[in-house]
Order: structure tokens, then C-alpha cells, then sequence
């Protein structure tokens, strides 16, 4: 003779109230473009996001990939392969749209706080290149480039939605939408504090 015991005796939940509560945090990789109220959901952000007024926009072609972040604004990337990929690829769209403008580009990336150096006779700007594959949203800067934008005439040039996908030995980058504030004057209004240098006291 088989005996069934009652539910509650098999099964007794318990409800646990967490002190400290968990949050988790989803990234969509792909989604249809032909539901543009569906990617509306999928962009949506708790947070608002940081948008630079007074910008002139230049859009470039745009790829839907199954692998681009749809974070807004720019992440930080562990991978440094990827990252080089995306940085040279956001470099390489700024130089080719500086030239167009007849302007002699000077790489400056490696000695001074801005990426380019863009000179013609009625003109010299110097240019800080951003390259996010992430949507369009904030960037992140540091001191010496807020310093140097005050400081001289600075083009912030900005390519998001960067295509990404990695090869056998190598990551590509392709792609992207180009967002250029031409005399970037960058106000602390605009500025959030990420990182601070602590000098601890003896």
C-alpha cells in the first residue's frame, strides 16, 4: 500500500528577507531592426543618459550585428585585442573625415593628451578621438584631456556602434556613426567623478 503525504509536509517554503539585495544587470547582443519599438525597449536604461548638447552629427553607415553591445555609452573592455580593433578603427573614420577638410592630420596619440594634431593655413585644432562599439552616450575622459580641451581649440570626435567580430587569430572592427562636437568645451556639469588618486596619510 502506497502512502501520499500531504503537500505541506513535502514542501515548506520559507521567505528570506536579504539584508544586502542582489541586482543583475542584462546586455542584449541582437535584436530584430525591423521591431523598432522592440530595440526601444531593449536601449532602455534606468539611468539617463549623459547626451552633449550643441553637437554637429555626421552619421556613417550602421551594420545590426549579433555581437555589438548595446550598453549606452562607452564600457570599459577587458579584451585588449578588442580594444585596439575599436580605438583604430574610431581613429582611422577621424582621420579620414579631417582630411576631407583639408586638413594635414599628425598622429599625437602617444606623447600628448589629444589624438590629433589637424592643421591647414586658416585653421589648427587639435582632435580627441572616443570609439565605443556601445550606442551613443557617455565617454570617458581624463584630466589631462579636459585640461587640454580647455585649454586649445579641441574637436571631440566620437564613433559609436562600432561593428566588432573576431577572425582565427585577430579582432575586426568595422562600422560605426559618427557624433563630432567641433570647439569642445567640456563643463563640469557634464563631468562625473569615476576615479580619484587617494594620498593616504601617515
Amino acid at each position: 500500500m502506497t502512502e501520499y503525504l500531504p503537500l505541506n509536509r513535502l514542501y515548506s517554503p520559507k521567505v528570506v528577507l536579504c539584508e544586502k539585495p542582489v541586482s543583475f544587470e542584462f546586455e542584449v547582443t541582437h535584436f530584430s531592426p525591423e521591431l523598432p519599438s522592440l530595440k526601444a525597449l531593449y536601449d532602455w536604461s534606468s539611468n539617463e543618459k549623459s547626451l552633449l548638447p550643441d553637437a554637429a552629427v555626421a552619421p556613417s553607415s550602421k551594420a545590426q550585428s549579433s555581437n555589438r553591445a548595446n550598453a549606452k555609452g562607452q564600457g570599459y573592455i577587458t579584451d585588449q585585442d578588442k580594444k585596439k580593433a575599436i580605438e583604430f578603427r574610431a581613429m582611422t573614420i577621424a582621420r579620414e573625415a579631417y582630411e576631407r577638410e583639408s586638413y594635414v592630420v599628425t598622429d599625437t596619440s602617444a606623447s600628448c593628451p589629444y589624438d590629433y594634431y589637424c592643421e591647414k593655413p586658416d585653421s589648427k585644432l587639435r582632435v580627441e578621438v572616443k570609439g565605443t562599439s556601445g550606442s551613443f552616450g557617455f565617454v570617458h575622459v581624463t584630466k589631462n584631456e579636459v585640461n587640454s580641451a580647455r585649454s586649445h581649440a579641441t574637436d571631440l570626435f566620437i564613433v559609436h556602434n562600432i561593428h566588432t567580430h573576431k577572425t582565427l587569430d585577430k579582432w575586426v572592427a568595422s562600422d560605426g556613426e559618427v557624433y563630432r562636437i567641433k570647439n569642445w568645451q567640456p563643463e563640469e556639469q557634464h563631468l562625473t567623478p569615476t576615479n580619484y588618486k587617494y594620498s593616504v596619510p601617515v
